[in-house]
C-alpha cells in the first residue's frame, strides 16, 4: 500500500515541436524509427531549408539474452513536410553498430558518427 506506482503511457519514440512559446507538440516518429531505440539525433541540411533532414541512429546489443538484441535499425533520415515527418530512402546512410552520436560538419560536407566499442566513423555527403 505504501509503494509508489508509475505508469507509462507512451512507448514510442517522439519528437517534440516546440512553437516559441515553450508549447511542445508531440510527434510519434515513423514506423521505420521504431524498429529499435533511438540514442543519437542530429539536424542536417541536404540542399533544403536549415534542418530540413533529421538523421538517427541508435541500437542496443545489451539487453538480456531472452529478450535479443534491439538491433534493426542502420540509421534513418526524416524529412518534414506539411504532413509531419517522413522517412527518405536511398540516402546512403546506412550504419551498423550502436550509434551514440551523429555530428554534421556541414561547412565540409562530412558527418561524424560515434559508434559504441568502435572507431568514429567519417562520412562525406553532397548537397
Amino acid at each position: 500500500d505504501q509503494a509508489i506506482h508509475h505508469e507509462a503511457v507512451e512507448l514510442r519514440s517522439i519528437i517534440g515541436w516546440n512553437d516559441g512559446q515553450g508549447i511542445f507538440t508531440l510527434e510519434p516518429l515513423p514506423d521505420e524509427a521504431q524498429l529499435a531505440p533511438v540514442y543519437a539525433a542530429a539536424l542536417l541540411d541536404v540542399g533544403g531549408a536549415p534542418g530540413s533532414e533529421i538523421l538517427l541512429g541508435g541500437n542496443l546489443y545489451e539487453a538480456k539474452p531472452e529478450v535479443g538484441r534491439y538491433d534493426a535499425s542502420f540509421g534513418i533520415v526524416l524529412e518534414h513536410s506539411g504532413g509531419g515527418l517522413r522517412s527518405v530512402r536511398g540516402t546512403g546512410f546506412r550504419i551498423r553498430g550502436q550509434i551514440r552520436s551523429i555530428l554534421p560538419v556541414e561547412a565540409l560536407g562530412l558527418l561524424i558518427v560515434g559508434t559504441n566499442n568502435d572507431s568514429l566513423r567519417v562520412y562525406s555527403y553532397a548537397d
